[in-house]
């Protein structure tokens, strides 16, 4: 039997000439490294390689499954074209990056002064005047809606570029070419929020929307990052990444919202928790915990009740995975008995209802009403012969007799016909 043929990271050479190889046994190819993410070649079905094409070949090669740690998933086509479209833009060096940094901070200062210029108050004009016939009334409530109303204005490019002391045609070219530098930063970075948001991923939002999250989080670390101070975008922008990615959990994972304190003091007594206990083999006491986290006990059991009271699982959640029951999965809501009576049960005693109170009207008032305290008809509770009694001022024997009378009546043929249908098997 011939030896398995090893591939090495080696670029295959062109040659048009063709070669069989026996089907190795099990076929690994070394993962490769891109800039975007990282694959893994595998083949998951071992065939017999009859060919080995030049390089410059348009020949289907192996297929490439994108890589998923188990945290992300990246079957989403939208996804892998964004994640292959921030992979093609090239890194900055170190000088690039405070370059462009310069440029950042020149244009938040223009728009700083931009925003200045849009809340200045606006001088009203005079209107035409109204006719006399105009009641009073309309008047007043004209005048006091139009002084309320605040004055909404956007500053020209020309009023822009005097305040900032520059000629308008070069004020402009200088305004692109500073949004052009932040939009060049932010996207030279965007691999990074893919990498955090991956970290993030099994929290209840999907890949996509932390990246998004992330990206927000990476445009405002573009604008507070100062070049002067020596530190490295990369470090500084993660934090920024990291905060906005972290208040998307805290806001949108959780069908019931918490307040984004309370969530944070509740992840942190879990991971102190879990810590301690697996450090020390022991449960971790609520005082205990109150007094790592320097807060009060009292203040630890309402924020622990109420994250314990607001987390929510969904009835679809299968149970016993999908092929329980001749193919049919079985979710949570199937097993939880509703207590409540369905459709076709409600109208059924509904009508049932109205045929006992028609056979009712047969009897008279007193055999009624003593049933209707005997059996609960009225507010579901059965009283006794002693409890009617006493609302009668009669012996219990007599609202025996009554009783009695009234089932012997309802017993007969000419009573009980209506009621035939809802007899009990």
């Amino acid at each position: 039997m011939a030896p398995a043929v090893a591939f090495s990271p080696m670029p295959v050479p062109s040659s048009p000439f063709l070669r069989t190889v026996p089907p190795p046994t099990r076929l690994r190819i070394p993962p490769v490294i891109r800039r975007a993410r990282r694959t893994s070649m595998v083949l998951a079905a071992p065939k017999p390689i009859t060919s080995v094409a030049p390089a410059s070949s348009k020949q289907a090669s192996p297929v490439r499954r994108p890589f998923n740690d188990g945290r992300s998933d990246l079957s989403d086509g939208g996804l892998l074209a964004y994640l292959k479209e921030i992979g093609s833009v090239d890194l900055l060096e170190g000088h690039e990056v405070v370059e462009c940094a310069r440029h950042v901070r020149l244009l938040l200062h223009w728009e700083g002064i931009k925003r200045e210029l849009d809340a200045a108050p606006v001088p009203k004009e005079g209107g035409e005047a109204e006719p006399c016939d105009v009641p009073i009334s309309a008047r007043y409530s004209r005048a006091t809606k139009d002084r309320d109303s605040p004055a909404v204005r956007s500053a020209s490019l020309q009023e822009w570029a005097a305040a900032c002391d520059q000629d308008p045609h070069q004020f402009e070219a200088d305004l692109n070419r500073a949004r052009m530098y932040k939009d060049r930063l932010v996207r030279a970075n965007l691999r990074l929020v893919v990498s955090i948001a991956k970290k993030y991923s099994n929290n209840g939002i999907s890949l996509a929307d932390l990246i998004q999250e992330g990206s927000l989080g990476l445009i405002r670390g573009a604008e507070k990052f100062d070049h002067t101070k020596g530190f490295r975008f990369a470090t500084y922008a993660s934090w920024w990444i990291r905060q906005a990615i972290q208040r998307a959990i805290s806001d949108s994972s959780r069908v019931i919202r918490l307040p984004t304190h309370v969530n944070d003091i509740a992840k942190k007594a879990k991971r102190i928790r879990r810590d301690f206990e697996r450090e020390n083999n022991r449960p971790l006491t609520n005082s205990e915990l109150a007094r790592m986290l320097e807060i009060k006990e009292e203040r630890l059991s309402f924020i622990l009740n109420k994250t314990l009271e607001t987390d929510t699982v969904s009835l679809d959640v299968p149970l016993f995975g999908n092929n329980f029951d001749h193919g049919k999965s079985v979710s949570l809501g199937d097993m939880i008995e509703n207590p409540t009576a369905s459709p076709e049960e409600a109208v059924s005693a509904g009508l049932l209802r109205d045929d006992i109170e028609n056979v009712l009207l047969m009897l008279t008032p007193k055999e009624r009403e003593v049933l209707r305290m005997r059996y609960g008809f009225d507010d579901g509770k059965s009283k006794n012969f002693e409890e009617i009694g006493a609302i009668y001022c009669v012996p219990p024997n007599r609202i025996r007799q009554i009783e009695a009378r009234a089932i012997r009546k309802l017993r007969h043929p000419n009573f009980h016909r209506c009621l035939i249908d809802w007899r009990l098997e």
